[in-house]
């Protein structure tokens, strides 16, 4: 029989069935108005069935019956010694399931003879339908109903638990302590739960869960055996409640274990953000952001991020990236690395127009001072090995004018890299190949500054004029220009050598070293040169999960297995280069700092944090539904952060910051910096609405709901 399903919260929710047998000839229902000859003989074999079991059975469950023809009057299930002389004799083989077991019995055609082929019930095919809410995830028999009872949800043949069948419980304990480990919660089980003694061992059910059986009288006094599993899971308790008549609870205990192994908490209540939520400053510069949400190009103030989109058409294999922000303020220039072309497009209207194609890969975009032109690397096709010689390009903003500044050296073009980390993947992301972001920069002295490879290591020039370039340094990486166009900030150091942070004075090309607190990974300069901003990434821990029982699971989540990730501690310093003094500013454990971005006025620098796979290992072994592991994946965290003495706050979840020039805002009014006047009456913006949430790929419908 298939029964109704029950909510309290009266949800409907629609299943496929399946049938539990796959070789069955003909299947049918005890109701379904079959053959009157079958139904007889079901009859006769469900009595003789109770007078062999002890008890009394009104309606089976379920059958299924195939007619045939036997040998002889043993009906293919001879009693033990005895011979019987051949005789063909039709009859029916019913497979019959009562009180959740399977019975294998045999008839004759007109019901009269009824044989029971094992004492013993035949194990029974379950089919598993799943049920699904915010706070957890689980399979159960697909022919069972659930039922809503506020404390915990049943799961059993009937609306409510019946002594003869078998059944679950799920119970979401809420959140747990942090010393509290799954043994304990099974001790304040049976504390608080009369009756409840332990038999035997307990048993570890996946990373995070512990098991233990016991056996106790159910309200009609027969012995009723249970299994108790309690999980801990992202900081919060469940204990699943699984039983049967003593009797039948070896023939359902491999199927409750694939139960408990296929459990999985939900995303519901864990910690996003690293637990902050997203907030408005309260006061904002006079002064565009442009940034990358969601693959897509986006353009707003402080007090609205994420803003407006400029691009709409982001899709996992097209991600609109580099973005730079005309001199006025007015323009946008930006680059579609699926089709490799130049963007420009209204800061106002938001309507893009491509400009140029064929651009070198990775490479950024430049203005030049007077906005009139935007600087870019062609590839012409001209290739030796892994380098290239590629055209650097100038173009207005029309798409007119297009020329042909001069060839490059040959530059890196062939870069291998690859991890399986995704904090890892969303770094390089973020920033380039190893955390090496490429440089191209149109100077005020008319020179332009270009890295010279693909893995970010070494400084050219060319005059934007056209003429001979040059090689400028041919170690400096992370290489950023100085606003007067005078300096290069950046990192020297190989793989094998303690990264550094110096300073390079173009018009001699000396170098000077910067003291910093730790090896830097990330820098910046202030937005008038006379401050530092560097970001260092210490390591902080190595997580390797191994475990073959979960490689399975392991290659379809991360892709390879073993799965290895890191978490670092990161923090953020400037340095007064008129003082000399180094000022810790913030400090978190993720990846890494990705972007430094101060404002234009001073008032204060926006950042990026490349959050850590923590959270998203901690869901694995926790085992979670694909869903919601991927909605505890790293993310990149766009904070803002006042200065002189200001707290961090969180933003956005966005990636690739960029500013534009003071003014190029319309609203809200600016704030004053360190470095300019205060306005007799500094304005404050007051947050009017709640920023967006992550892209629509993070978010998910609450309710239960059940799939086959």
């Amino acid at each position: 029989m298939r029964g109704r399903r029950w909510t309290l919260i009266g949800l409907a929710v629609g299943l496929v069935v399946t049938g539990i047998f796959a070789h069955v000839i003909q299947p049918a229902s005890a109701q379904d108005g079959t053959d009157p000859r079958v139904s007889f003989a079901l009859r006769q074999a469900a009595d003789f069935l109770g007078k062999k079991i002890g008890k009394s059975i009104p309606k089976v469950d379920n059958f299924t019956y195939e007619l045939t023809t036997f040998p002889d009057a043993g009906l293919g299930c001879p009693a033990d010694g005895q011979t019987y002389v051949p005789a063909p004799t039709q009859g029916y083989k019913f497979v019959i399931t009562f009180g959740g077991m399977a019975y294998d019995l045999h008839t004759t055609a007109d019901g009269v003879r009824v044989v029971l082929c094992s004492s013993t019930p035949v194990k029974t095919v379950v089919s598993l339908a799943t049920y699904r809410s915010p706070l957890f995830s689980i399979p159960y028999p697909d022919r069972w109903n659930f039922v809503d009872r506020t404390t915990d949800i049943y799961f059993g043949m009937s609306a409510t638990p019946v002594c003869s069948q078998p059944g679950m419980t799920v119970t979401a304990l809420g959140a747990v302590p942090a010393d509290k480990t799954a043994d304990a919660l099974l001790d304040e089980y049976a504390q608080t739960t009369p009756g409840v003694h332990y038999e035997g061992d307990r048993a570890s059910i996946g990373n995070n869960g512990r098991s233990a059986l016991y056996t106790a009288p159910c309200t009609n006094g027969a012995p009723r055996t249970h299994r108790v599993t309690t999980f801990l899971a992202l900081g919060r308790g469940y204990r699943i409640l699984q039983f049967a008549p003593q009797a039948d609870f070896s023939q359902w205990d491999e199927t409750f274990h694939q139960i408990l192994q296929q459990f999985s908490p939900g995303a519901a209540g864990s910690a996003v953000n690293g637990g902050l939520a997203v907030r408005q400053p309260e006061q904002s510069p006079l002064a565009m952001i442009a940034h990358v949400f969601a693959g897509n190009v986006y353009v707003g103030t402080l007090a609205d991020l994420p803003g407006t989109p400029i691009t709409t058409d982001a899709a996992s294999d097209h991600v609109y990236r580099d973005i730079a922000i005309s001199p006025s303020g007015d323009r946008l220039a930006f680059v579609d690395p699926a089709s490799e072309t130049l963007l420009v497009a209204s800061g106002k209207t938001g309507t893009a127009r491509k400009i140029a194609d064929k651009l070198a890969p990775r490479y950024p975009v430049a203005w030049s001072p007077d906005g009139s032109e935007v600087a870019y690397l062609a590839d012409q096709g001209q290739h030796d090995g892994d380098h290239s010689v590629y055209a650097l390009m100038a173009v207005k903003p029309d798409g007119q004018g297009a020329r042909k500044i001069g060839d490059t050296p040959r530059l890196l073009s062939e870069c291998s890299g690859n991890t399986a980390d995704p904090a890892e993947q969303l770094y390089w992301s973020e920033t380039g190949l190893a955390g090496n972001e490429l440089l191209l920069a149109w100077a005020r002295t008319g020179v332009i500054y270009f890295s010279l490879g693909c893995d970010g290591i070494g400084v050219g020039q060319l005059p934007a004029k056209g003429g001979n370039g040059g090689v400028v340094n041919d170690r400096l990486r992370r290489a950023r220009l100085s606003p007067d166009g005078t300096e290069l900030l950046g990192i020297v150091g190989g793989p094998n050598e303690t990264p550094g942070l110096v300073r390079l004075h173009l018009p001699d090309g000396n170098l000077s070293a910067v003291t910093t607190a730790a090896p830097p990974d990330q820098v910046a300069w202030s937005a008038d040169g006379k401050a530092i901003f560097y970001a260092t990434a210490t390591l902080k821990e190595t997580v390797t999960l191994d475990d073959p029982s979960m490689q399975e699971r392991g290659l379809k989540a991360f892709g390879v297995w073993p799965f290895q990730t890191r978490t670092y501690d990161v923090t953020l310093h400037r340095i007064d280069l008129t003082s000399g003094v180094d000022a810790p500013l913030y400090a978190a454990v993720g990846r890494a700092i990705g972007h430094i971005v101060p404002s234009p006025d001073g008032s204060g620098v926006l950042f990026t944090l490349v959050r850590g796979a923590s959270e998203l290992v901690e869901a694995f072994k926790s085992n979670v539904s694909p869903g919601d592991l991927r909605r505890q994946a790293p993310s990149i965290a766009l904070y803002w952060l006042p200065l002189p003495d200001g707290q961090a706050l969180l933003v956005a979840i966005t990636a690739d910051p960029t500013w534009g020039p003071p003014g190029s805002a319309a609203a809200p009014t600016p704030t004053s910096g360190p470095n300019q006047p205060a306005p007799t009456a500094r304005p404050v913006i007051r947050a009017t609405s709640t920023p967006p949430p992550p892209p629509p790929t993070n978010t998910r419908q609450p309710g239960a709901t059940t799939s086959p």
